[in-house]
């Protein structure tokens, strides 16, 4: 998924660690992973982040423009970043925003925030804001690891945060049973394992709620746009440029959405619909899923090369034998869910699919290492507990387990093989203690600078469908369309590359009937 000179996403970092892993060669620590390294604030004035005047002639800069506070922060706050390296170019610091934005005189939390200096000072624009995805990644380990197109990385200090309740910034802190939830059967076929797998979601729903229950209503994603106007403020940037990926593409839409005169310009990659509760987002990608995952068997079952004669039949035969005992033994066991989710982590990127085919042949021999790898690249990517304390207060989700088990049956007859598991992941959701306070609907952003939406035609966890709608939603949405694979596009595709960053750097947008291949 990497191309030779760039990374940009924690996904594809954790794709990277799963070959690493088979080959032995483990990184210890990945974009989104828990035990990252601390961030260091110092009280020293690093780089040109608060220093506009020293901006280019770029379109949308604007020399000598410094905002005189941070929006909606309480009187006195600083509005600068008091910035100090923290390993390689990368430096680090932090800023202080409300816990309740309709509250700004009331509780504080901090937010751990890094960037990358751009490296052409004379002629800077300004900065890249970046958001990872997840929800549940860490942005300030993605900064510190990210490559983008030479210029943008010349013209643009690149800059990312972990968002209220990840990583460093007042993180979510009730994972300790997600190990065993995942140990569970995703797709029950008895009574007792649907008892089971409630008492289990129950169990972690109602464990956030006694360590971060006062929190658990402020960690929404329009909560996460209002700290990112904070951000921009704070580094003396009069518009918001920003890059987002995946969930960081809803990030950005609600940033649109509530401030969209101050967008300078935006790229969507991996766009998620804002207008769909969470039954519509996970049913459309068990659709996804189950299409590429059925062409992925098809295209190699009977060709030569292809490491099992028929790949659909020897995933199934694995499957069965997972619901009986684990397949493996010790810390390469993999039981239903883990064999489901590696087949979702090989739809990440299509040059994981030899890979995963692979595993299902190694795996019939006795040998699960690779496919335990390939899932639990997946389950590392983001802490749990952060990922379900957006899902569940963004969207409108069924409550309790009578209707959670009605969703994700109608999951399970649209795929028998994944659309349980996909629907189960979440399964605390029907327990959650806070309300949720997302509302679906379709973003505008009236008055908005062009936004570019970029979708990918063989994504599946974000589904090309939900591209077009939302670029033709927003009132100044451009479209650019990968006819690829694998989820977002930026980085994959020299075609793709030039668009983007020829819209961040000069702002303008491709052609909307421009389609890469």
């Amino acid at each position: 998924m990497c191309s030779a000179r760039r990374r940009h996403l924690a996904a594809v970092v954790a794709v990277t660690t799963v070959l690493a892993l088979v080959a032995g060669a483990c990184r210890s620590t990945t974009p989104g992973e828990v035990g990252a390294p601390p961030v260091t604030v110092a009280n020293n004035q690093g780089g040109a982040g608060g220093d506009p005047s020293r901006a280019g002639s770029v379109p949308g800069s604007t020399p000598g423009s410094v905002p005189g506070s941070v929006p909606g922060t309480r009187p006195g706050a600083s509005p600068t970043i008091e910035w100090a390296s923290c390993g390689g170019r990368a430096e680090c610091g932090s800023i202080v925003v409300p816990l309740d934005w309709t509250r700004p005189d009331g509780p504080t939390i901090s937010l751990a925030v890094a960037r990358q200096p751009a490296r052409d000072r004379a002629h800077r624009v300004g900065s890249l804001f970046l958001n990872p995805g997840g929800p549940g990644a860490s942005g300030v380990d993605f900064v510190k690891v990210v490559s983008v197109g030479d210029e943008v990385q010349d013209r643009f200090d690149l800059v990312s945060w972990d968002p209220r309740g990840v990583g460093q910034s007042a993180p979510v802190d009730c994972d300790t049973t997600a190990a065993a939830y995942r140990a569970l059967d995703w797709s029950p076929d008895n009574p007792a394992e649907a008892t089971q797998l409630d008492d289990a979601a129950r169990s972690i729903a109602d464990l956030c709620a006694r360590r971060d229950g006062d929190r658990l209503t402020h960690l929404g994603t329009d909560d996460t746009a209002r700290d990112l106007d904070a951000l921009r403020a704070a580094v003396g940037d009069e518009q918001l440029s920003y890059l987002g990926y995946s969930y960081g593409t809803y990030i950005g839409e609600r940033y649109a959405a509530l401030f969209p005169t101050h967008v300078r310009a935006m790229v969507l990659d991996g766009v998620v619909d804002p207008s769909q509760d969470l039954e519509q987002l996970l049913l459309g990608q068990t659709d996804a899923l189950e299409k590429q995952i059925d062409a992925m068997f098809r295209t190699c079952g009977g060709r030569p090369g292809c490491p099992v004669p028929d790949p659909a039949a020897a995933y199934d035969r694995l499957a069965a034998q997972a619901e009986t005992a684990p397949l493996g033994t010790g810390s390469n066991a993999v039981g239903p869910t883990a064999l489901a989710f590696a087949a979702v982590s090989s739809s990440y990127d299509e040059s994981l699919g030899p890979l995963f085919i692979q595993a299902l042949a190694d795996a019939a021999e006795g040998d699960t290492s690779t496919l335990h790898a390939i899932a639990d690249q997946y389950f590392t990517s983001g802490a749990y507990s952060s990922y379900l304390a957006v899902l569940c207060t963004d969207n409108p989700h069924p409550l309790g387990a009578a209707d959670y088990t009605r969703f994700a049956e109608a999951a399970a007859r649209r795929s028998p093989r994944f659309g349980a598991a996909i629907a189960n992941e979440v399964r605390p959701c029907a327990f959650w203690a806070a309300p949720v306070t997302g509302t679906p609907g379709p973003v505008r952003a009236t008055g908005s600078a062009p936004i570019l939406v970029v979708g990918n035609k063989g994504d599946v966890a974000t589904p090309f469908g939900d591209a077009e709608k939302v670029a033709a939603d927003l009132d100044h949405g451009v479209l650019l369309t990968y006819d690829g694979k694998g989820h977002t596009s930026y980085g994959k595709n020299d075609c793709v590359d030039r668009a983007v960053d020829e819209y961040l750097l000069a702002l303008t947008p491709p052609d909307a009937a421009t389609v890469c291949r």
